[in-house]
């Protein structure tokens, strides 16, 4: 991406933001305790799209609940919602039963990272974000054991990030560590040390003033609230060499909380409309540049030693994807012939050497992308979410 490209980007995402409304219904489904929230600790990030606000519903309807009844009461929060074109109906109902600091209703598919930048760069201004997409349903519990660590989990995630880079805990080879990941993952089943590291634990840290860094407590913090505890962790670092041959490990949309200044640091996501970039490769792009800089977590839900595997929900999930798996969203745009595993590492020093690297072990020339398709890309009426 040129200069240019950005700046029309951040032009662009600059006028939408402004259309963005703060709901007042009149009955809200859950009544938050502080609403708007002036000065929050983290921002819940929504981003629905393609007829699935009967999933958002589900999805926002958890975490609020979880973050009024379980969280410690210190732990504020701001909710900001990316619509991606859906019918005013649907969107009519969920503006109408949630209170939302930040609501932005486009009135077309403008794609998944679109309204990833949106929310992360325009909309949320609390110095974390946790993106919960349309379909991360909270474990309540119905679903899993309501543990001490599940309970505050959002809380215990922050406290960690802020702990280890104050204290300059790094991974392996310096990396710092961004976020944590609050969906059960399978990074352990092909990731090994010292990409996959070995569990550890943060000892008796201050959760209430690990969070108070951030923001001044509110007077009407409880001193009940559990706020000191010992952390179990691992720490997650994707491989820039392609080893594994996996752009994956440092960054998901999903289920992922992490500290906003990082992930502005990292640059926007590519696949806006009017990129001269294949925007499904998005998601995987965005995790390939994020591991070149930073790395993730994963955090023990439970104070049970035995349970090691990150694929295990009653390990480290908080979330469940209730969406389905990629794909399932429509294919209105004609496909285009550029698609190329390249694309996951546009916009890194990787990229020309990967294809050099090809085009001499091959012996045939790269293809890349022609004057036409690339104008093809730019003028896609239709941006893939991701979903």
């Amino acid at each position: 991406m040129t200069e240019t490209d950005d700046q029309r980007s951040a032009s662009s995402r600059k006028m939408a933001s402004l259309d963005s409304k703060t709901t007042t219904p009149s009955d809200p489904i859950i009544s938050r305790a502080l609403y708007p929230e002036k000065d929050p600790h983290v921002c819940l990030a929504f981003l629905s799209c393609c007829g699935r606000t009967d999933l958002l519903n589900h999805t926002m309807a958890g975490v609020i609940r979880h973050m009024e009844e379980d969280e410690p009461s210190f732990l504020r929060y701001e909710i900001a919602w990316v619509d991606n074109g859906n019918d005013a109906e649907d969107t009519n109902d969920i503006a109408n039963n949630y209170q939302i600091e930040k609501a932005l209703r486009l009135p077309n598919n403008r794609g998944l990272a679109y309204g990833m930048n949106l929310l992360v760069r325009n909309l949320c201004s609390a110095p974390y974000i946790l993106l919960l997409e349309e379909d991360w349903l909270y474990l309540d519990d119905i679903a899993a054991p309501q543990t001490p660590e599940r309970k505050r989990a959002i809380a215990t995630s922050i406290a960690l990030i802020e702990n280890m880079q104050r204290n300059n805990v790094t991974a392996y080879d310096g990396r710092t560590v961004m976020g944590v990941f609050l969906r059960h993952e399978t990074y352990d089943s092909f990731m090994r040390f010292p990409l996959a590291d070995a569990w550890n634990t943060r000892q008796d840290v201050d959760i209430k003033e690990e969070v108070e860094t951030l923001a001044k407590l509110p007077e009407s913090y409880e001193p009940n609230d559990p706020l000191k505890a010992d952390i179990d962790y691992r720490i997650f670092c994707s491989d820039p060499s392609l080893q594994l041959k996996s752009v994956w490990g440092s960054y998901t949309n999903g289920a992922g909380l992490y500290k906003r200044a990082d992930l502005i640091y990292i640059g926007r996501m590519y696949g806006e409309p009017g990129d001269p970039y294949h925007n499904r490769y998005t998601e995987s792009n965005y995790s390939y540049r994020a591991g070149i800089k930073r790395c993730h977590s994963a955090i023990r839900l439970t104070d049970d030693t035995t349970c090691n595997s990150i694929g295990d929900p009653a390990c480290t999930g908080a979330f469940h994807h209730i969406g389905g798996g990629r794909g399932t969203a429509p294919r209105n745009a004609k496909e285009t012939p550029c698609e190329d595993f390249s694309w996951n590492l546009f916009g890194t020093p990787m990229y020309r050497k990967y294809l050099k690297f090809r085009e001499v072990t091959s012996g045939v020339p790269t293809k890349t992308c022609s004057k036409e398709e690339l104008k093809e890309l730019q003028d896609a009426k239709y941006h893939d979410t991701g979903k």
